[in-house]
């Protein structure tokens, strides 16, 4: 018999227990098609167990249940999956997810340590569907999804009409008072930067200073501004830093009022859904306005992404 489930305090977690868990995890995905029916999946080991073993152990501790002919997760199963997985409760946490302690369970069949992630975005999906406020006549929808499907092509700039569009808690953004943002910037190491009461060369620019920009384009996640800093012109461009490049990242607090639109938020809206044309940059449109916002970070060519920036 496995033995219970009474970690968390520490990663040594039961090798068998974790790819059997990991197996509680395929229910939850399948239980939108009913179930999982015993013939198709017996023999499957993408786990490192198979189906037909960690069955048995699911269904002793009442984590499934066999229903018209397949198994089913149960709600003790899904309640002890999340909490398992340590699937985030908040996007916040879910932005700062570390999932690197599930990393040595994979298998060549399975990213195990996918799992807590797809929990998190599935779940997020549901709620916000169910979350989202509709506050607009439709048709003022489709002249938001013209302008950002122009502007994410760079063909459109701000548009003063959007204007009235900012702020619109629960339905272009989540119902919050303010979003943390970031931004990567990409700059030769000869220019020059605008702090508040003084210009600085970039190569003097450091961690804490804070920089003009007015730009509309942000992101939730650190990653995809270091990857803009890097001169990179999307997450798929593999381009690499020149010598003469520096990448300054900014951070700031938007309040409510100044966000137009959050792009990961809108996956879910059913007006805006298929209108995001690069979903994985998670980016956040502000009202453009000069602000003076401040450096975490400043790196060049000669570090990789294991390495502290200077």
């Amino acid at each position: 018999m496995i033995t219970t489930f009474t970690h968390f305090i520490n990663e040594n977690l039961n090798d068998k227990e974790v790819r059997i868990m990991s197996w509680l995890y395929m229910f939850y995905v399948y239980d939108n098609n009913d179930g999982m029916k015993e013939k198709s999946w017996e023999n499957d080991n993408r786990m490192g167990v198979t189906w037909s073993e960690s069955v048995k152990y699911l269904n002793e501790n009442r984590f499934i249940e066999f229903v018209n002919d397949k198994w089913k997760i149960t709600k003790k199963g899904t309640d002890k999956l999340f909490t398992y997985f340590r699937v985030p409760k908040t996007r916040d946490e879910w932005l700062n997810l570390d999932d690197s302690w599930l990393e040595k369970y994979n298998t060549k069949q399975y990213t195990i340590s996918s799992i807590p992630n797809d929990l998190f975005d599935r779940k997020f999906a549901e709620d916000s569907e169910v979350d989202i406020k509709y506050l607009l006549p439709s048709s003022e929808y489709y002249t938001i999804i013209d302008w950002w499907k122009r502007y994410q092509r760079g063909t459109k700039g701000w548009w003063v009409k959007m204007n009235r569009y900012l702020g619109l808690r629960g339905d272009l953004m989540p119902d919050v008072d303010s979003l943390i943002l970031y931004r990567g910037i990409n700059i030769k190491n000869y220019d020059f930067c605008k702090l508040k009461n003084e210009v600085k060369k970039v190569t003097d620019i450091k961690v804490g200073d804070k920089i003009l920009c007015s730009k509309t384009s942000w992101t939730l996640l650190p990653r995809v501004a270091k990857s803009f800093a890097q001169g990179k012109k999307g997450i798929g461009d593999h381009r690499k830093m020149m010598d003469n490049e520096i990448g300054v990242i900014i951070k700031n607090v938007f309040s409510a009022d100044e966000i137009l639109l959050d792009g990961h938020w809108v996956d879910n809206h059913k007006y805006l859904r298929e209108a995001s044309i690069f979903p994985s940059e998670f980016e956040v449109i502000v009202k453009p306005r000069n602000r003076y916002l401040e450096v975490v970070d400043v790196f060049n060519n000669s570090l990789n992404d294991n390495q502290k920036s200077v």
